[in-house]
């Protein structure tokens, strides 16, 4: 039984144990593990820790998100506050690191009946590519839809072998979780709903939605309830009227490969992309409506280009976008290749399929050195055990970012104190513009800076970055520090400052 276990499923552990030291490895080596990881990062994990306080999404503090990721980090944020915010956090990042290594093994399991090469190949892009494990080393929304999404691909292909509703009603419910934590989810809630009806009917349809609205209102309707308009304007109009990066589809596309290379290269990597979109496709329209309703790659290959087109066209971009459709990319390339293994096969039996299975993974090699970088880096020239040090004796510590409370180690006994960082700054000023009437959204802000200069002037020290200018530090906060504190330590452009 166990020689029978190991030569089916060796791909897919593979494929776990290489994405598992991919996303690892590279925190434990820089010791990132619990600080620094982003803007992003320190919102999600602040989110929990002022839930756990008793704050609420939405109703206390502002979320451009739906609230489930607050209720993620509940846990670790409690962890964060009863020892520390390091490991708070650390542990937060070492599941995301098992939920990406998961996704990439789902991958490689998705694509086992196509065989090895597809198996290998599919898997092992997902397991080393930038694009994939760039949200999975840090607390990042995209990688929770992404799992869900693959997980829904598993209930849905266990439903065509075993015709219990209650497998549609997980698939769906797997997108109506992930809804739970980023909009995306509507694109592959409504692809997915293409692709049941088509090869499940209209029964299935609603045991799948079914599954859809549940979860998502298990977890965000209590929030929508406790403060209804203020949620939708944060996650939804907030998001509507997002304008604040526009890049080219040039440099769009360059991260979805993850380092820069010549732009005729970026087009190349795009026409192979298209061919393996077109395959599946191309073999519908040769099968026909048998195709359609006994092979999942036309659904991946559906959703390659709804995500893609709905990312290259938004009003921004970050690097961590591209990871939104890393697993239908990996499950598109990874089916491909079994095709082509197949085609070898016909001509050379024997040595066919492992000349594509190892052309294959060779090419995955650039892929994997560019991957297994940190992205973004540590903060440059900082000591976060220094500015820590500088804080651990304070326990009304304030920052402008959340991540800044992170690196010093203060943030959980600073909200704990009503001192903390805003959730998300940032999030606030997308506020402007949002709302029924401008006017009011500049009314927050101003009501927010006024609310930030209070916690300052009443907290025992602050960690800031240098120029404050840079940092949405207004005036009235400037002037408030440079009255009441003065400047204690400076780790590069991180400053301590502690009340005179």
């Amino acid at each position: 039984m166990l020689r029978s276990f190991i030569a089916h499923w060796w791909t897919v552990a593979l494929v776990g144990l290489v994405a598992f030291l991919f996303r690892l490895l590279p925190l434990t080596k820089s010791n990132a593990l619990g600080g620094f990881r982003g803007y992003d990062d320190g919102v999600h994990y602040a989110s929990g820790v002022y839930l756990i306080s008793g704050a609420l999404p939405y109703r206390d503090f502002v979320l451009v998100h739906p609230p489930g990721i607050s209720v993620l980090m509940a846990p670790f944020a409690w962890i964060g506050y009863m020892t520390s915010d390091r490991w708070g956090i650390g542990l937060a990042r070492i599941l995301f690191v098992v939920i990406g290594t998961s996704s990439a093994m789902i991958v490689a399991s998705l694509l086992r009946s196509r065989g090895i090469a597809a198996s290998l190949v599919g898997g092992g892009l997902y397991a080393v590519w930038v694009a994939a494990n760039i949200a999975e080393r840090s607390i990042m929304l995209s990688a929770l839809l992404n799992v869900c999404l693959l997980l829904a691909f598993l209930f849905l292909r266990k439903y065509h072998s075993d015709r219990r509703a209650r497998w549609l009603f997980l698939a769906g419910g797997m997108l109506g979780l992930g809804l739970s934590f980023k909009l995306w989810a509507v694109i592959s809630i409504l692809v997915l709903a293409i692709f049941v009806v088509v090869r499940f009917g209209r029964r299935g349809l609603l045991a799948f939605l079914g599954g859809t609205v549940s979860l998502a209102l298990a977890v965000a309707g209590p929030f929508f309830l406790a403060a209804p308009q203020a949620m939708f304007q944060d996650v939804v109009l907030a998001q509507m009227g997002r304008s604040d990066v526009r890049k080219g589809i040039e440099q769009r596309l360059e991260f979805f490969v993850g380092s820069p290379v010549p732009t005729v290269v970026l087009w190349i990597l795009a026409a192979l992309l298209l061919i393996a979109v077109l395959a599946p496709w191309i073999g519908a329209a040769v099968a026909r409506k048998q195709y359609f309703t006994n092979d999942d790659a036309w659904c991946w290959a559906l959703l390659v280009v709804t995500q893609a087109a709905a990312l290259l066209t938004s009003g921004s971009f970050f690097d961590h976008y591209a990871n939104f459709v890393a697993p239908t990319i990996a499950l598109t390339l990874g089916a491909f290749v079994g095709s082509l293994a197949r085609l070898a096969g016909r001509v050379a039996p024997r040595s066919g399929p492992g000349i594509v299975a190892v052309l294959g993974i060779a090419a995955l090699v650039p892929a994997g050195i560019a991957g297994f970088s940190l992205n973004p880096p540590p903060l440059q020239g900082v000591s976060e055990t220094a500015v820590a040090k500088a804080v651990s004796t304070y326990q009304c510590v304030w920052a402008p970012f959340a991540y800044m409370s992170v690196v010093s180690d203060s943030l959980s006994r600073s909200v704990a104190r009503g001192c903390g960082p805003l959730v998300d700054y940032s999030g606030v000023k997308m506020m402007i513009g949002s709302g029924p009437k401008e006017g009011s959204a500049f009314d927050v802000l101003r009501s927010t800076d006024s609310g930030e200069e209070t916690k300052l002037a009443a907290a025992e020290a602050a960690v800031i970055g240098a120029p404050h200018s840079r940092f949405l530090i207004s005036k009235g906060m400037d002037e408030v520090l440079r009255s009441k504190f003065r400047l204690a330590t400076r780790s590069s452009n991180l400053e301590v400052w502690v009340r005179r």
